[in-house]
């Protein structure tokens, strides 16, 4: 065999294993995605994003990987996400991913705007402020008449120091002059179990975990923070309707996926999630769960957040809330 016929072979040999690999940035179709949750299991982030997986998974016919990477508000979660090349890997980012984080952290290692693409929003949930059954009050109008009369900050729970729920009542206090003490729990449901045990008078809680308790008449309920009544507890008003005509708040969720996703997958996920947030299973999952489906363009998802960044940044600032 001659020296040509040698380096045709090997020439050959190096085109062939080079169509064998993956172009860079390409992803196996057939391989597994990861789906990212910044939350311990059993909550409601991660409930609800193992029912989402499951549906993108028969959607894109590709098996989803659920991992949960909780603690510091999502900082441990958005960290992994971040660093991670893209292409087989979904994240639910919340409102403190994306929203707050930036503000409570000087030193945050990733970027809210840089690191993440967002391809729908997940899902959101109003905030209902509770109170003990024993308080003299059936409304929030009332409720403020008593706190003032009594003189003193009323004490309420919150899921967490900087959680939405905390943040929501800060901007309540702002908005309607009620006083009140913060009381920060790890979760609205301990917080809400004071409550009903007489041990702390309120708690602003997210519906999704609240509902059970105020149907059940075990807290009173005295306004929720969505824009109009829940279906969920069609009995409890607006804080609008009692006054507060720019008080509308939520905890919110999105979907998104590494920056570093090629483009051709991120359409191709996009896709997937939107048909499935879109269906008619998540529509009465949602409804069983308190939860309310956010729909906009990626445009509109981006004015969103950063309509977000911008309000709570300033309630942060107001109130001196750190974390770091």
């Amino acid at each position: 065999m001659t020296t040509r016929d040698l380096s045709r072979r090997s020439l050959m040999a190096t085109l062939l294993c080079a169509a064998a690999l993956p172009a860079l940035g390409q992803t196996d179709d057939t391989s597994n995605i990861e789906w990212v949750v910044g939350f311990p299991p059993g909550g409601g982030a991660d409930t609800s994003s193992r029912f989402l997986a499951e549906l993108v998974s028969k959607n894109l016919g590709r098996p989803i990987i659920l991992t949960n990477k909780p603690g510091a508000s999502t900082q441990i979660a958005a960290d992994y996400v971040a660093a991670a090349r893209g292409g087989n890997m979904f994240f639910t980012a919340d409102f403190s991913t994306l929203a707050t984080n930036a503000s409570l952290y000087p030193r945050l290692r990733y970027s809210p705007e840089r690191d993440f693409i967002v391809l729908g929003m997940q899902a959101r949930t109003p905030m209902v402020l509770v109170g003990a059954p024993n308080i003299p009050a059936n409304n929030f109008r009332e409720l403020l008449a008593w706190a003032n009369k009594n003189g003193q900050d009323v004490a309420y729970g919150s899921a967490g120091l900087a959680t939405p729920h905390h943040l929501a009542a800060e901007l309540l206090k702002a908005q309607s002059g009620l006083k009140l003490a913060h009381v920060p729990y790890k979760g609205a449901a301990p917080a809400i179990s004071d409550v009903m045990a007489g041990q702390i008078p309120l708690c602003m809680a997210d519906l999704a975990t609240a509902r059970q308790y105020i149907l059940a008449g075990k807290v009173k309920a005295f306004g929720i923070s969505s824009a109009k009544r829940s279906p969920n507890v069609p009995d409890v008003p607006t804080f609008i309707e009692q006054g507060l005509p720019d008080y509308e708040t939520y905890a919110w969720q999105a979907i998104v996926v590494p920056s570093k996703t090629p483009p051709a997958q991120v359409a191709r996920f996009r896709e997937s999630v939107v048909a499935v947030l879109d269906s008619q299973a998540v529509k009465e999952r949602y409804d069983t769960l308190g939860f309310e489906r956010m729909q906009g363009t990626p445009e509109e998802v981006a004015t969103f957040i950063a309509r977000e960044q911008q309000r709570w940044a300033q309630v942060i600032r107001t109130n001196n809330i750190k974390l770091d």
